[in-house]
Parts: structure tokens; sequence; C-alpha cells
């Protein structure tokens, strides 16, 4: 088909619009959705694919009348041609990230349809007919089959989810149970950018391993995607209204588990792998096995309710002194490699401009043993790394203030509150108000064992060691 004037103008418009929508598919949590009936939903995608689609055919063909889903009708001086538009056919699979919707854009002259165009841009099907011109898909001219018999075609359909019946029909038929080893493949378009997916249900699925009852495949073929654009293999999306009084769990992994310990059998309610692997480039990017946000978009200043990024509790139903009942356990390296060098078993980081209060934080009525052991594990380098000016708080409060300080100034090795009370610079100097011996160790002769510089008293002498074993003494008096 060479197309017409008429048909460059309306599929230029309606891959402009569609590459919005394109770039909207990957980012669909984002956008803002208001009701406007059962399963019929609009959205600012909607709304903005329908502007675009208006400019870009008022602008070529001025004058025309135009007629749209969402903004109704705007009058043109043309009487006898008027657009009709879909920015959004299919609105249900697009919010929730099902690629099967397209733009709809047909001219009506008098009465009569006399051109049309459907663009699907998530797979780039573009239908174009024009009156007495015929049918195409992607420059493909479309025939009508020869079938007649119902039972020799495929018929696809949609519902409106949440409309009552008139008048309820009859109970259907049970489903026919599925034979004890089954498999299901279902071959899926992709989204933008990524390749055909396969869903797999599987209950004893032959020479696999691991057996899996569900799973998900989609390769991400090189080059694929846009940048900023979060696309996934799997995502479930659950809304919590503001009187729900329930708890809203959108996704739950949950496991019993009565294996014997004496088996060895590992055993995981949720595991999250990524396999940072070489692509024989360059250098392999950043790799996350698990990841969870909470984003605070309330604009509370001070919340009453906590936003958790992660909360990991264990619980027992017995009392017990084992330690093998952690929250969080964390193992480095334990993938065999002798050597392996990890930078960091924990990294805390904030954006700039962002504070977090405390790094670590202890709390709860109960009662720990020690808030941080480092006596089992063996340190190339030390325990706890401060820098110069850094302190460690002594005397805290639940609150987080305190009153007495230890650490490093930059110079000297300092003890006190607001003003310090003890200092040990590197030379060895010590600085402090007073000492005190609490046990008196005189020598018995002048010639007894020491170390220059020892010193020792009694009620009538200090004694002082100036050389290895030779101490001098001055008398004590009173005044």
């Amino acid at each position: 088909m060479i197309p017409s004037a008429l048909i460059n103008v309306m599929v230029k418009a309606a891959r402009r619009a569609g590459r919005s929508l394109k770039r909207d598919l990957g980012e669909i949590e984002n956008l803002q959705v208001s009701m406007k009936g059962p399963a019929n939903f609009v959205s600012a995608a909607d709304k903005r694919a329908e502007e675009m689609l208006y400019d870009d055919l008022a602008k070529a063909r001025p004058g025309y009348g135009f007629l749209g889903e969402e903004g109704g009708a705007r009058e043109g001086t043309d009487k006898s041609h008027t657009w009709i538009v879909d920015p959004l056919d299919g609105t249900t699979n697009f919010l929730h990230g099902i690629p099967q919707f397209a733009i709809s854009i047909g001219l009506l002259r008098e009465d009569t349809l006399i051109a049309g165009v459907i663009y699907n841009p998530a797979n780039d099907e573009l239908y174009v007919t024009e009156r007495g011109k015929g049918a195409f898909l992607n420059d493909q001219r479309l025939r009508v089959a020869g079938r007649k018999q119902l039972n020799e075609s495929v018929i696809a359909c949609g519902l409106p989810l949440g409309v009552k019946a008139e008048a309820p029909g009859p109970p259907m038929a049970a489903a026919p149970a599925w034979p004890p080893a089954f498999s299901r493949s279902v071959q899926g378009s992709g989204l933008p950018g990524i390749d055909g997916g396969h869903v797999f249900l599987w209950n004893q699925p032959p020479s696999f391993d691991p057996v899996s009852t569900l799973r998900v495949d989609r390769h991400i073929p090189d080059g694929s995607g846009e940048p900023g654009h979060t696309y996934k293999a799997f995502w479930a999306l659950g809304t919590s209204g503001p009187n729900n009084a329930g708890y809203e769990w959108t996704i739950t992994g949950e496991l019993h588990n009565r294996t014997l310990a004496s088996t060895g059998a590992q055993n995981v309610a949720v595991n999250g792998t990524i396999f940072k692997e070489p692509n024989g480039i360059g250098p392999v990017g950043p790799s996350w096995a698990g990841n969870f946000n909470c984003v605070d978009m309330t604009g509370e200043a001070d919340p009453i309710a906590s936003c958790i990024g992660a909360e990991i509790d264990v619980s027992a139903q017995s009392p017990t002194t084992d330690r093998n009942r952690q929250r969080v356990g964390l193992q480095i390296s334990t993938g065999g490699v002798p050597g392996a060098h990890t930078g960091y078993g924990v990294l805390m980081g904030n954006l700039a401009g962002s504070v977090t209060d405390r790094g670590f934080s202890f709390q709860g009525e109960g009662t720990y043993g020690i808030g941080i052991d480092a006596a089992a594990a063996r340190f190339s380098g030390v325990p706890l790394l401060l820098a110069p000016g850094q302190m460690i708080g002594l005397d805290g409060t639940r609150d987080g203030t305190f009153t007495r300080k230890f650490g490093f100034d930059g110079r000297t090795l300092v003890y006190g509150g607001t003003d310090p009370v003890f200092r040990v610079a590197d030379t060895g100097e010590v600085e402090a108000a007073s000492f005190r011996e609490v046990q008196p160790r005189p020598p018995a002769t002048n010639h007894d064992p020491c170390v220059p510089g020892e010193h020792a008293w009694d009620q009538a002498y200090e004694y002082r060691c100036i050389a290895p074993n030779r101490w001098k003494r001055a008398v004590l008096s009173d005044w």
C-alpha cells in the first residue's frame, strides 16, 4: 500500500503519541489514576496522549472537528470532517502492564468513515485502512479468512469487571482436573524492548532442576529497554484505602518446615539471588539480590507511623539461651572461593542532604547480652573505626542524649563531658587533674627490681626508679 497524505498524517500522530505511552508503560505505578467506571480507568497517560493527538491532527488539518474519548467533542470550522479518537484503547491492560492496547484514529466525512489507523506501540503493530483501498498490518495486506464454521475459529473477548448480570445464570460446570504430571507454557509478547517471555506451570516437570510449580522466564536481549524505566518479570500491585482495618500484604512467602535437622535440608520462605556474570565487554554493573524501599510521600514533617525499609523478626515459643536464633544472619563470601574479598559487611549511606538519626539502634523492653560482639571474628584491621573528631557517647539515654564521651579529637585521646578531663598524646604525655595510687608498694631496698620511671609510696616516703633496679626516695612531711 502506498499511503496517502491523509494516512501519513494519522500515522505520524499515532506514532508520536505511542512513544509517550510506551515510556509510561514501564512506570505505570507512578501514573495518577482516577475511576471512570467499572473496569474502565482513565489515567494521566490517557489524557496526555489525547492532547498530543489533537495538537498533531489540528496542525495538519486545521478546521477539522475532533471527538475524543476523554476531552469530548471540539467543533471545527469544517463541518464535513471529524476526527474520532481513542487515545488509549485497553486502559485496563495498560495499567496492569499487559502490552495489549492501542491508539485508535478514525476520520468521518459527512456520515461515512473514510480512513482509520490503529497502533499498538508496545509491539509496533500498525493497522491502516482507507475506504476502497483495503486494510494493512505493517504494510502486509489483510484478507478475510475462508472459515465458515465457529469451531474452526479463535475468538477473544474482553468483559468489563464489576458489571452485574440482570439475572443469575445456571451454575458453571466444574473445571476438569489436570493430570498428576502437567506442564503448561504460555508465550507472552513481553514489554517494549523486552523479548517474549514464558510462564510455566509445572507440577512434576521431567528432567528439570530446580522443580518449580510456577516459573517465569524472560530474556532481555542486548540493547533493549529504555534508560530510567524499570521492567519486571513479575509484578503484583496492591492498594490499601484510608479506612482499611486489615493488613494488606502484596506478596507473601510462607513455608511450613518440618524437616529433621539431621537431613541437612535448607528451607527458605523467600529467596532472592542475582548472579553477577561477566559480559566479555567491560565491568559488570551494580547488582542487588534484594531491594526494599519505603518511600514516604505523605509530606508529614513528623510522621506518627514508621516508614520501614525492611523488618526481620524471629520469635521463639520457649525460653532459651541458644544462639542459633538470629534476627539477621550475615554471611560474607560463602561461595567457597579462598581469598574472596568483600568490601563491606554492612554499608550505610545517605543521599546528600538526607539525615539518619542513628546508624544502629537497639530498642525494645527486652535485655541484650552483648550489643556488638566481635570477639569470635578475625580482623585484618580494627573492629571499630572512627575518624578524627568522632566520639563514642557514654551514659546515653533512650532519646539519644548523653553527657560523657570518649574519642580522638585529631590531636589527643580524650575523655570528658563538655570539657575534656583526661588527655593522652601520641608522645605518651598524659594530662589529668590528678592521679591516685590506691596500693602502697614501697621497695625493700634501693636495688629492688624496677624500670626507670616507676613510682611507689608509703606513709613516710615517695619512691622513684631512676635507672634499672635503682631506686631513690624523698621524705614526706606535714605542713
